[in-house]
């Protein structure tokens, strides 16, 4: 049978920062969605979308609600196991929402607008950390983001 081609899809590792990218490490202040300014108009939004308000009310504002380090932590699966947070970024340039990015260690992802100059942009999440004080806002939210990018004025896509 053959295999399926994903090994150069797995993160093997510590995640690289790609040549020519900018390293952005953030902490953000408030609560979410918060945002992320970079260049010529991109931005990105950090979301965590659950639907519920009840457990960060009622959880310790401390408490871990999103991270990286979780990515390679074994998952038992069990009953009572809370399932992970799905962190995203959604990708605005202006006022425009050009898509949404799953926050996953090391993966690069590329968006491309033309309005208002064509544009690329190409973003890595490297690490974040989100605490339950942020999902509800508050004097005590954390929100830690590290990620690499880089913004192109090109109407073509760059090698790799």
């Amino acid at each position: 049978m053959p295999s399926i081609g994903i090994e150069s899809y797995v993160v093997k590792g510590e995640p690289v920062i790609p040549a020519g990218f900018a390293y952005l490490r953030s902490t953000l202040p408030g609560g979410l969605p918060a945002e992320v300014a970079l260049a010529d108009s991109w931005r990105l939004v950090v979301v965590v979308p659950t639907g519920h308000a009840r457990p960060w009310l009622d959880a310790d504002p401390r408490s871990i609600v999103a991270s990286s380090t979780r990515e390679h932590a074994a998952f038992d699966g069990g009953v009572n196991a809370p399932a992970p947070a799905a962190t995203r970024m959604v990708v605005m340039r202006g006022s425009a929402v050009l898509g949404a990015i799953p926050m996953v260690v090391g993966v690069r992802t590329r968006m491309t607008s033309d309005v208002p100059s064509p544009s690329l942009l190409e973003v890595v999440p490297l690490s974040w950390e989100i605490t339950a004080a942020a999902m509800v806002g508050g004097v005590n939210a954390s929100i830690r983001i590290e990620l690499a990018w880089r913004a192109q004025f090109t109407a073509t896509l760059p090698a790799d």
